[in-house]
């Protein structure tokens, strides 16, 4: 079956559930180039090794101007965060401390609320029970300091 990029890439919305697909793509490198798949035209004819594996990255492709009201499902609101959480740890977008420590207390609030709250008391590293004399990591401890040179 000759495969266009459509085909491939409904197939790993279906596999994710993802209905609010038009944000995303599939990314791929080629001689150090980053390309995007193009939908209509045959996975094969890309610019890609016929002989070598190709890896495919699924990303969003497009930003919403207003995350909160554009993004809906909670599947996209998860992928949207492991991007943008990937990107600032691997310095490809810059980060202030202070957004830092904002972002990752946001991080922290939502593993929180997913986990069953008759699970342990304590979440990584940090101690919720004030009558334990262990105390609470410095805030900016598990916070990366991005430079300022990106």
């Amino acid at each position: 079956m000759k495969w266009k990029g459509k085909d491939l890439f409904d197939l790993v919305c279906r596999t994710l559930g993802l209905r609010e697909t038009w944000f995303f793509g599939l990314q791929y490198t080629v001689k150090d180039t980053v390309a995007w798949l193009k939908m209509d035209k045959k996975v094969l004819d890309h610019d890609v090794s016929k002989e070598e594996p190709v890896t495919f990255h699924f990303l969003a492709k497009f930003y919403p101007e207003n995350a909160e009201e554009e993004l809906v499902q909670e599947i996209t609101q998860h992928l949207f965060f492991l991007q943008v959480k990937k990107q600032i740890l691997d310095e490809k977008v810059y980060c202030p401390p202070e957004a830092s420590v904002l972002l990752a207390s946001y991080a922290v609030q939502a593993k929180r609320e997913q986990s069953s709250w008759r699970k342990t008391a304590y979440l990584e590293g940090y101690n919720r029970d004030p009558s334990r004399s262990q105390p609470f990591p410095a805030p900016h401890a598990h916070v990366p300091v991005l430079s300022s040179s990106h």
